[in-house]
């Protein structure tokens, strides 16, 4: 889960910042990289469709693009959202 974030907002971005603790079910999984590797991917891409769909359901917002990554040997998490202006 999310231990804390900073969120920066400009006309035509949002960028995102968060300190996160990993799922654990990750931590029992690590013999299976593979196997990690397609389950972070999994959690980004639906990640992605729900604030897409939450910044235009709830604020009116057309998103043009999201990029996310997540650092694991320091927790941090950075998602960059474009707007259409």
């Amino acid at each position: 889960g999310v231990q804390s974030q900073k969120i920066e907002l400009s006309e035509s971005q949002i960028i995102i910042f968060a300190s996160v603790r990993r799922t654990p079910m990750l931590d029992t999984l690590a013999d299976r990289p593979d196997l990690v590797l397609f389950i972070d991917a999994s959690l980004n891409h639906k990640y992605k469709e729900r604030i897409k769909d939450i910044l235009a359901s709830e604020f009116d917002l057309t998103v043009k693009a999201i990029y996310k990554d997540f650092d694991q040997e320091t927790n941090t998490s950075c998602t960059v959202i474009l707007l259409h202006t």
